[in-house]
């Protein structure tokens, strides 16, 4: 593929994140910093680039007409439109950030720092909410109103109001080297995986847990281990993408019977088709 924007002049980026809406950019920055950037795709023309700005900005980001001002006093005939629009660096004076999600609905930035802080922002304001001695590697925005920390070391996962308040905690038992895949969509189900030790012919785990209850919903022992995860969009099928390069579709036939028929047509193998219980 091509370079279709790059973001110039930016120190030592640790760590990005899209919105669910897929709206907003942010960068995580080793000086304690998150730069905001609005996204905007498929605008062609100079005229369709400000009206689409001035248009979206009320709808889904700061609640307010300053940030839409600003684009159209940003305009510069000799140097043309970006897709990516920087709008705000969000300071926390805190350590290097490490991880960051941001959730538009929620008017939240959260970033994990590398001095275990858990740093909450808000998109509109300049406040931020700091919890200290947060053991995690990874965070995110569920769109049931709190975050999730998870801990690969001990195998940990937590979550936190959206004032920084500890709601629960489960320990994912037998398995090394946790890695949270992917929330879905709603934010009620996160899958994970994992290595099995001690097990010759299945080396992973993939773990999908409702997070209201903290309870297991299902699980998958594979023989290769798991790239990457995704819920697709009315979050009855996972999709799982192997090291391997096999793709396989974790599914309700309850909910998804037009799925699965189309899949057996195109000669996916049944045994590649899981109930999500």
């Amino acid at each position: 593929g091509r370079s279709i924007e790059v973001l110039r002049g930016m120190v030592q980026p640790t760590c990005l994140k899209l919105s669910q809406c897929g709206s907003i950019l942010v960068v995580g920055f080793r000086n304690s910093t998150v730069g905001v950037w609005v996204v905007q795709p498929g605008l062609k023309s100079a005229t369709e680039k400000v009206s689409g700005m001035t248009s979206n900005m009320d709808s889904f980001f700061f609640n307010s007409v300053s940030f839409a001002d600003w684009l159209l006093k940003e305009k510069r005939d000799d140097l043309g439109y970006q897709n990516l629009v920087f709008v705000n660096t969000l300071s926390f004076c805190c350590g290097a950030v490490r991880c960051v999600d941001v959730n538009t609905d929620l008017d939240t930035v959260v970033a994990l720092t590398y001095e275990r802080e858990l740093i909450y922002h808000s998109l509109s304001k300049s406040t931020f909410t700091k919890v200290n001695d947060v053991e995690a590697d990874s965070v995110m925005i569920s769109n049931e109103n709190f975050v999730v920390a998870t801990n690969p070391k001990n195998g940990s996962v937590s979550c936190f109001s959206m004032n920084g308040l500890l709601l629960r905690t489960i320990t994912v038992p037998t398995l090394s080297h946790l890695e949270p895949q992917a929330m879905s969509n709603r934010g009620k189900y996160l899958a994970l995986s994992g290595s099995i030790p001690n097990k010759a012919d299945k080396v992973c785990k993939v773990l999908v847990y409702n997070l209201l209850s903290m309870e297991l919903t299902f699980e998958h022992d594979l023989e290769n281990f798991v790239a990457s995860c995704a819920f697709s969009s009315d979050d009855t099928n996972l999709v799982a993408v192997l090291d391997a390069g096999e793709v396989m579709v974790f599914t309700d036939p309850a909910t998804s019977l037009k799925l699965v028929d189309q899949m057996l047509r195109l000669g996916w193998q049944e045994s590649g088709l899981e109930a999500l219980q």
